[in-house]
């Protein structure tokens, strides 16, 4: 604030200025600015500094309720103006939309999220769907941090949350992840914040399984999800947004300056391996979940292949943890750096080095982006081929080759050039017997499974000389086979599946 033409003092707290007025040190005619405003205004016409500080006696409502009679007001007004007429889309927007939808206005119409009230977030999220609905400022949306803001709300009624994420989470214009694992999680915003599972769940199911879902705890082959992981979530929110909550607070005026999150690892799904629709450790446990229902086996057989060509192909990211760290100037070779720091370094090279800025740091400019995007994504947890990941993979094509033979047996199996490959690659391998991935037996079934379901598999598999590989591997195993080995054996269990082959084959 100053008292004074071009007097500068503080910054101060809300707190702080109210001590001030209290001591008489501002008073209304005091020029005050905060982040946020246009420029210095007197403190009289500012709001938030009006109201609480030169305001006397008992205000007729509170802030929730005056809250509340507002948005009960925007959301008829704006009932009055849809944005569609039948079928049509109506052009231009109509006013009262492009109003709200503004940049003055909509930064903070979605920082009430912040609030957690579950009327205001509840009547927001109504509001937030009828003024963005067929609106072009909806591939921008997410620069307001409101898919931040409406996830980390506690509260149990999030159907009208859900309808909001179900609409707009595939229509912003934000820069995907370089290593996407699918197509929905390239083009969702929520990719680096839920689990790919339940961003499918929206997607297939709609609003209202999904809310079921969320406040649920599940363990199934679609979905693995629970209070403790929405914690998770919750927490990595707050911590990326850092001090923003405590701020706006101080100051009502402040507007979020979006920076992506860092993509959110989950503990729950350490182990998991999510392809098409579905957790295949789980779809591979017959015994929890027998039968469970595949809605495309022809699409998940596809999906699962392509997985697995990506996953034998999988080298380290050419960029490490450390580069990306030298290159935003954080101290390497200490461990990990908290999130905060990382943000904070990258904003301030970014606004250091930016072309508007500083015409000669474009080519460092683009570095620290490159490296800051780096250390959002899931390409810095990329490592090589991981054999239990491809024992998963096979074991799922053996399921789709076993329960739906009657949509697979017109189409010839395309993976057998990977599959021959990795039956050779295991018969050689001297630790065979004792590697903890049973990759040779995974690989001896599924190759039954493909020629019981097709005679051109069959054909095929001879075509590729895969009858002479099953044999190299046939005869490493019947090699240590004797009068003490039982069922279960991985010696046995590959040798019956082979044997089997030759069944089916001849």
């Amino acid at each position: 604030y100053g008292n004074k033409e071009k007097e500068r003092l503080g910054p101060y707290s809300f707190g702080d200025m109210k001590c001030l007025w209290e001591e008489g040190s501002i008073n209304q005619k005091t020029r005050c600015w905060a982040q946020g405003m246009d420029g210095w205004r007197p403190l009289e016409q500012i709001a938030q500094l009006k109201w609480s500080l030169m305001a006397t006696g008992n205000g007729l409502m509170n802030e929730s309720e005056m809250t509340t009679l507002i948005l009960n007001m925007l959301v008829q007004i704006c009932s009055f103006y849809p944005s569609r007429d039948g079928d049509a889309i109506v052009r231009p927007v109509p006013r009262c939309k492009r109003m709200l939808t503004d940049s003055v206005c909509l930064p903070h119409l979605v920082q009430l999220f912040l609030t957690f009230d579950p009327y205001l977030v509840e009547k927001l999220a109504v509001l937030l769907f009828d003024i963005v609905e067929d609106n072009p400022v909806l591939p921008r949306l997410f620069t307001s941090g409101v898919f931040f803001f409406i996830l980390m709300y506690t509260g149990s009624n999030v159907l009208p949350i859900a309808k909001f994420l179900n609409y707009a989470h595939l229509k912003q214009s934000f820069r995907p992840d370089d290593n996407p694992t699918s197509d929905i999680m390239q083009m969702s915003i929520l990719g680096q914040i839920l689990p790919e599972a339940m961003v499918h769940f929206l997607e297939n199911y709609g609003p209202e399984k999904f809310s079921e879902v969320f406040l649920g705890e599940f363990d199934t082959p679609e979905t693995i999800w629970g209070s403790e992981m929405r914690r998770t979530m919750i927490g990595k929110i707050a911590a990326h947004l850092a001090d923003f909550s405590p701020r706006l607070q101080s100051n009502t005026r402040s507007i979020y300056q979006y920076c992506a999150i860092p993509a959110i690892r989950y503990p729950q799904l350490e182990n998991e391996l999510f392809c098409n629709s579905y957790y295949l450790r789980h779809l591979c446990d017959v015994v929890r979940f027998p039968n469970w229902p595949i809605r495309d086996p022809i699409k998940l057989l596809k999906d699962v292949l392509e997985e697995w060509k990506r996953e034998v192909e999988k080298t380290a990211p050419a960029m490490t943890i450390e580069d990306a760290y030298s290159t935003l100037e954080l101290s390497t070779g200490t461990g990990g750096h908290e999130e905060a720091k990382v943000r904070k370094a990258y904003f301030k090279l970014a606004q250091k080095y930016h072309p508007d800025k500083n015409p000669d740091g474009r080519e460092i400019f683009e570095a620290v982006n490159k490296a800051y995007e780096f250390l959002c994504s899931k390409s810095q947890f990329q490592s090589g081929p991981d054999p239990q990941r491809i024992v998963l993979l096979l074991r799922t094509q053996s399921i789709l080759f076993q329960r739906y033979k009657d949509e697979l047996k017109e189409y010839k199996y395309s993976g057998y050039p990977m599959l021959i490959k990795t039956i050779q690659l295991e018969t050689h391998d001297d630790q065979l017997f004792s590697k903890a991935a049973p990759l040779l037996s995974a690989a001896a079934e599924l190759s039954f499974h493909t020629m019981n379901c097709s005679a051109l598999n069959a054909e095929e598999l001879r075509r590729e000389n895969g009858l002479e590989v099953l044999q190299e591997a046939y005869a490493r195993c019947v090699a240590v086979v004797n009068i003490n080995s039982k069922q279960g054996d991985r010696a046995v269990d590959i040798a019956t599946h082979i044997t089997r082959c030759y069944r089916v084959a001849a």
